[in-house]
């Protein structure tokens, strides 16, 4: 007669708990449990798409996450695997978060720097809808639905059915149906009223080849510190063009975890009454009240 194995559950019990330890490493005990079951949640809820509230200890404002998706795995990313809290030796103007996806690592540099101004663009229109949902309470987050590229552009996504966090984008006519509007960093500079960035952090699968091959001496000048995951398996050869490249402009580089950072003395001519000034202009265009 077959017999059936029954789960012991304490075991079981045992188990969840034992999964929870990283959480309850980096958040205590009673949060780090509840965030873990947050996130357990959004790995695997039955329904994707539903939306989950994580409370990080010490925030005021929650984030949030989607079921189904690839949000989950941002999450230990940034949190678990602490990618979110590289060492930043002062406090910047501004950040620019290129490649933001939902928000996660803007979210990171809010509550360390509650005086940065910070300018986060996302590609994905569904990523940007969320990005917006959970920067919104942060008057000094400004997202932007537009990619970062090495001059004014269009792009398109050419993997539309991948994980939310691997969008990989390319060039497209003017005019094609569907683009997404993009934008050199000296333009942004620029629309903006910036003068320099004091933290430019990259994760745009494989684009920051297109970034770093043209233009760079419009606006590398102008920027102090560089934060970028190389992605050489997309863009074969990017990881010794960035490298080269900077390192001939001056910037020692580091890494930690999944970054590359680069980074030479902060530059002193961004002037703070403009950051100030430009921050009403912000406020302005910030994009209407999302119901993700």
């Amino acid at each position: 007669m077959a017999t059936t194995e029954r789960i012991n559950p304490i075991k079981k019990i045992q188990a969840l708990f034992e999964w929870t330890r990283p959480f309850r490493n980096i958040f205590g005990l009673v949060p780090g449990v509840r965030i873990a079951w947050q996130i357990r949640k959004a790995m695997w809820a039955s329904s994707p798409g539903q939306s989950v509230d994580v409370a990080i200890p010490g925030w005021k404002y929650p984030i949030y996450l989607r079921t189904g998706t690839s949000d989950a795995a941002v999450f230990c990313q940034v949190f678990l695997d602490k990618q979110g809290f590289f060492p930043i030796p002062k406090t910047p103007r501004l950040i620019v978060d290129a490649g933001a996806n939902i928000g996660l690592m803007s979210l990171c540099f809010a509550n360390r720097f509650p005086q940065s101004e910070i300018i986060a663009l996302e590609v994905d229109d569904s990523n940007y809808q969320l990005l917006i949902k959970n920067c919104r309470p942060y008057d000094r987050i400004l997202p932007l639905h537009i990619g970062l590229w090495s001059h004014s552009a269009s792009l398109s996504i050419d993997n539309p059915d991948a994980n939310s966090w691997s969008f990989q984008v390319n060039e497209v006519p003017s005019g094609t149906p569907g683009a997404i509007a993009a934008i050199g960093i000296a333009d942004l500079l620029e629309r903006y009223g910036h003068t320099c960035i004091d933290i430019l952090k990259i994760d745009v699968e494989g684009s920051e080849y297109e970034i770093f091959s043209r233009g760079l001496n419009e606006w590398i000048d102008r920027t102090s510190s560089i934060v970028v995951e190389i992605h050489e398996r997309i863009k074969p050869g990017v990881t010794d063009l960035v490298v080269s490249s900077l390192s001939e402009k001056g910037f020692s580089s580091s890494r930690f975890g999944d970054w590359w950072i680069f980074s030479r003395p902060w530059l002193i001519q961004c002037a703070l009454p403009r950051l100030q000034h430009s921050h009403k202009a912000q406020n302005s265009l910030r994009p209407p009240e999302t119901t993700v």
